[in-house]
């Protein structure tokens, strides 16, 4: 890990910043099992795409900032902060940006965003699960924008009664493992029975 960033008073502060690390290298570990996440490249001509919480932490000339995934411990589980990143950027102007995603199909057909579910089920099980299992029984669920079911209020005549969407448990199995984790997963849930 290479890390080089220069602040005070002088003219030369944050001319050039940069921070390396391996941004493969928890999905390295993990490969066996879990699929390869897409890869995505976006070029910006913009001062106001930049990876920091401020742009002081931006190099002026040349920054180049490559991390693996961020995450932290809580409540005793992983919480996804920051997918792994490749970003350099000229000038504070010119960016790349090359970074990992992970998409699923909802029940239209469209793509969803899965990169939450996937690294916190990657994150579980190289960090949390006992012998390393891939049994997941999954607390992630989102609203379904095609079902709907009632909620009944506490008036006969239904006045109170409210209409809202489903819940729809978030498939982090189908779009996380790869042939060879699902087969295990199997073999896990027949040896559990």
């Amino acid at each position: 890990m290479i890390h080089l960033r220069t602040w005070g008073d002088k003219w030369y502060k944050n001319l050039i910043a940069f921070s390396i690390s391996n941004p493969f290298k928890t999905w390295w570990k993990a490969r066996k099992y879990f699929k390869r996440p897409n890869t995505t490249i976006k070029f910006f001509n913009n001062k106001l795409h930049y990876p920091y919480a401020s742009k002081y932490w931006q190099g002026k000339i040349l920054d180049i900032n490559i991390h693996d995934i961020q995450w932290k411990d809580k409540y005793n589980s992983p919480r996804h902060e920051r997918n792994p990143l490749i970003y350099i950027c000229l000038f504070g102007r010119f960016s790349i940006w090359i970074y990992p995603t992970i998409t699923y199909y909802n029940e239209f057909g469209e793509k969803e965003n899965g990169d939450l579910y996937y690294w916190e089920y990657l994150l579980d099980y190289l960090y949390y699960s006992k012998n390393q299992s891939l049994i997941c029984y999954s607390a992630w669920t989102s609203d379904s924008k095609l079902y709907r079911t009632r909620i009944y209020g506490n008036s006969e005549d239904g006045s109170k009664d409210k209409i809202e969407a489903m819940r729809m448990v978030v498939p982090c199995v189908a779009l996380s493992l790869n042939k060879s984790g699902i087969k295990k997963l199997k073999e896990e849930l027949k040896s559990k029975n």
